[in-house]
Protein backbone atom coordinates (compact mmCIF):
# COMPACT_ATOMS: atom_id res chain seq x y z
CA UNK A 1 0.00 0.00 0.00
CA UNK A 2 1.08 3.13 -0.36
CA UNK A 3 0.50 6.73 1.38
CA UNK A 4 -2.16 9.30 0.35
CA UNK A 5 -1.20 12.77 0.64
CA UNK A 6 -3.54 15.18 2.83
CA UNK A 7 -5.45 16.56 0.63
CA UNK A 8 -6.42 13.21 -1.25
CA UNK A 9 -7.12 11.51 2.48
CA UNK A 10 -9.42 14.65 3.40
CA UNK A 11 -10.99 14.46 0.33
CA UNK A 12 -12.10 10.91 0.69
CA UNK A 13 -12.77 11.01 4.14
CA UNK A 14 -15.28 13.88 3.35
CA UNK A 15 -17.16 12.03 1.05
CA UNK A 16 -17.01 8.48 2.68
CA UNK A 17 -17.11 9.72 6.17
CA UNK A 18 -17.56 6.30 7.44
CA UNK A 19 -14.69 5.12 5.45
CA UNK A 20 -11.81 3.92 6.81
CA UNK A 21 -8.51 4.54 5.69
CA UNK A 22 -5.31 2.90 7.33
CA UNK A 23 -2.70 4.76 6.07
CA UNK A 24 0.75 3.01 5.80
CA UNK A 25 2.43 2.84 8.92
CA UNK A 26 5.89 4.17 7.82
CA UNK A 27 7.61 6.18 4.35
CA UNK A 28 10.20 4.08 3.02
CA UNK A 29 13.15 5.29 1.11
CA UNK A 30 15.90 3.22 -0.74
CA UNK A 31 19.55 3.73 -1.48
CA UNK A 32 21.33 1.48 -4.08
CA UNK A 33 24.79 0.46 -2.70
CA UNK A 34 26.12 -0.10 -6.00
CA UNK A 35 25.35 3.19 -7.82
CA UNK A 36 27.87 5.63 -6.99
CA UNK A 37 25.68 8.69 -7.99
CA UNK A 38 24.61 10.53 -4.84
CA UNK A 39 20.97 10.73 -6.54
CA UNK A 40 20.47 7.14 -5.97
CA UNK A 41 17.64 7.71 -3.19
CA UNK A 42 14.28 6.41 -4.15
CA UNK A 43 11.01 7.09 -2.18
CA UNK A 44 8.75 3.22 -2.57
CA UNK A 45 6.03 5.74 -1.23
CA UNK A 46 5.57 7.24 -4.59
CA UNK A 47 7.71 5.91 -7.00
CA UNK A 48 10.13 8.74 -6.99
CA UNK A 49 13.50 8.98 -7.72
CA UNK A 50 16.33 7.52 -9.13
CA UNK A 51 15.24 3.82 -9.30
CA UNK A 52 11.94 5.10 -11.56
CA UNK A 53 13.96 7.34 -13.68
CA UNK A 54 12.25 10.66 -12.38
CA UNK A 55 12.79 13.43 -9.62
CA UNK A 56 12.69 12.56 -6.11
CA UNK A 57 9.79 13.77 -4.26
CA UNK A 58 9.35 13.91 -0.74
CA UNK A 59 6.01 12.55 0.48
CA UNK A 60 3.83 10.60 3.64
CA UNK A 61 5.85 10.62 6.74
CA UNK A 62 9.16 12.42 5.88
CA UNK A 63 6.77 15.32 5.13
CA UNK A 64 4.53 14.94 7.73
CA UNK A 65 7.99 15.12 9.94
CA UNK A 66 9.15 18.02 7.80
CA UNK A 67 6.08 19.85 8.42
CA UNK A 68 7.26 19.68 12.21
CA UNK A 69 10.41 21.11 11.55
CA UNK A 70 11.19 24.43 12.59
CA UNK A 71 14.67 26.82 12.84
CA UNK A 72 14.26 28.23 16.79
CA UNK A 73 16.60 30.44 18.58
CA UNK A 74 17.89 27.75 21.37
CA UNK A 75 19.89 28.26 24.72
CA UNK A 76 20.94 26.58 27.78
CA UNK A 77 19.33 27.32 30.80
CA UNK A 78 20.13 24.73 32.82
CA UNK A 79 23.42 23.17 32.54
CA UNK A 80 23.12 19.43 32.95
CA UNK A 81 25.06 17.46 35.42
CA UNK A 82 27.55 14.70 34.24
CA UNK A 83 28.95 11.20 35.01
CA UNK A 84 31.33 8.68 34.16
CA UNK A 85 30.84 6.07 31.77
CA UNK A 86 32.67 3.46 30.03
CA UNK A 87 31.95 2.66 26.66
CA UNK A 88 33.63 0.23 24.26
CA UNK A 89 36.03 -0.02 27.05
CA UNK A 90 37.18 3.87 26.64
CA UNK A 91 36.02 5.69 29.71
CA UNK A 92 34.04 8.93 28.90
CA UNK A 93 32.22 11.86 30.53
CA UNK A 94 28.24 12.20 29.53
CA UNK A 95 25.32 14.31 30.25
CA UNK A 96 22.39 13.23 32.88
CA UNK A 97 19.36 14.34 31.53
CA UNK A 98 18.45 17.11 34.06
CA UNK A 99 19.63 19.96 31.63
CA UNK A 100 17.39 22.35 30.10
CA UNK A 101 17.19 24.81 26.79
CA UNK A 102 14.65 27.21 26.02
CA UNK A 103 13.85 28.01 22.93
CA UNK A 104 11.58 30.14 20.55
CA UNK A 105 10.47 29.49 17.25
CA UNK A 106 11.48 31.71 14.58
CA UNK A 107 9.31 32.72 11.09
CA UNK A 108 9.08 30.18 9.05
CA UNK A 109 9.63 32.53 5.99
CA UNK A 110 11.98 35.00 7.71
CA UNK A 111 14.29 33.88 10.02
CA UNK A 112 14.82 37.71 11.11
CA UNK A 113 11.54 37.37 13.01
CA UNK A 114 10.15 35.43 15.81
CA UNK A 115 7.44 33.17 15.01
CA UNK A 116 4.90 36.16 16.43
CA UNK A 117 6.66 38.46 13.84
CA UNK A 118 8.38 41.15 16.05
CA UNK A 119 12.33 41.25 15.21
CA UNK A 120 14.58 38.52 16.37
CA UNK A 121 17.70 39.26 17.96
CA UNK A 122 20.38 37.38 16.07
CA UNK A 123 23.53 38.55 18.11
CA UNK A 124 24.13 35.19 19.93
CA UNK A 125 22.51 37.18 23.42
CA UNK A 126 19.33 35.43 22.95
CA UNK A 127 20.28 31.86 21.80
CA UNK A 128 22.64 29.99 18.86
CA UNK A 129 19.92 29.28 15.98
CA UNK A 130 19.18 25.93 15.79
CA UNK A 131 16.51 23.45 14.16
CA UNK A 132 14.07 22.25 16.13
CA UNK A 133 13.46 18.20 15.30
CA UNK A 134 10.27 16.89 15.80
CA UNK A 135 10.12 13.37 17.97
CA UNK A 136 9.57 10.67 14.79
CA UNK A 137 10.53 6.69 14.73
CA UNK A 138 13.38 5.55 12.26
CA UNK A 139 14.54 1.77 11.65
CA UNK A 140 17.28 1.52 9.09
CA UNK A 141 17.85 -1.91 7.17
CA UNK A 142 20.81 -3.06 5.05
CA UNK A 143 19.85 -5.80 2.44
CA UNK A 144 23.78 -6.63 1.88
CA UNK A 145 23.23 -9.32 -0.62
CA UNK A 146 21.02 -7.30 -3.00
CA UNK A 147 23.35 -4.38 -1.95
CA UNK A 148 20.62 -1.92 -1.17
CA UNK A 149 19.64 -0.33 2.53
CA UNK A 150 16.87 1.38 3.57
CA UNK A 151 15.29 3.94 5.69
CA UNK A 152 11.98 3.76 7.19
CA UNK A 153 10.46 6.89 8.46
CA UNK A 154 6.91 7.25 10.60
CA UNK A 155 5.67 10.41 12.20
CA UNK A 156 3.41 8.38 14.45
CA UNK A 157 3.85 9.99 18.34
CA UNK A 158 5.94 8.48 21.20
CA UNK A 159 3.19 7.07 22.48
CA UNK A 160 2.32 5.32 19.13
CA UNK A 161 5.08 2.90 17.57
CA UNK A 162 4.42 1.73 14.31
CA UNK A 163 4.15 -2.50 14.44
CA UNK A 164 7.58 -4.33 14.01
CA UNK A 165 7.31 -7.26 11.91
CA UNK A 166 8.78 -10.40 12.84
CA UNK A 167 12.54 -10.74 11.19
CA UNK A 168 15.26 -13.19 10.99
CA UNK A 169 17.86 -10.83 11.66
CA UNK A 170 21.14 -12.33 9.97
CA UNK A 171 25.07 -11.22 10.50
CA UNK A 172 27.51 -11.24 7.37
CA UNK A 173 29.03 -14.35 9.35
CA UNK A 174 26.02 -16.52 9.16
CA UNK A 175 25.04 -15.69 5.73
CA UNK A 176 28.47 -17.04 5.10
CA UNK A 177 27.79 -19.45 7.42
CA UNK A 178 25.15 -21.36 5.23
CA UNK A 179 25.10 -24.13 2.80
CA UNK A 180 26.33 -22.28 -0.65
CA UNK A 181 27.43 -19.23 0.99
CA UNK A 182 25.84 -16.41 -0.65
Amino acid sequence: TRYIDDDTYSALKAHFPELNIRQPEYTMIEFDDEVSDDANVSNLDNGTGYKYDNAYEVSGHISAILKQRHRVLAKVTKKATTRGVNMANVDTTVNNLDGEMTYYPLDDTDSNKYADGTAARLDGTEGDWMMYEPFFWSKGINDYLNGKHYSCYSSNGSDNMPSVPDADVLTLDDIKARSGGY
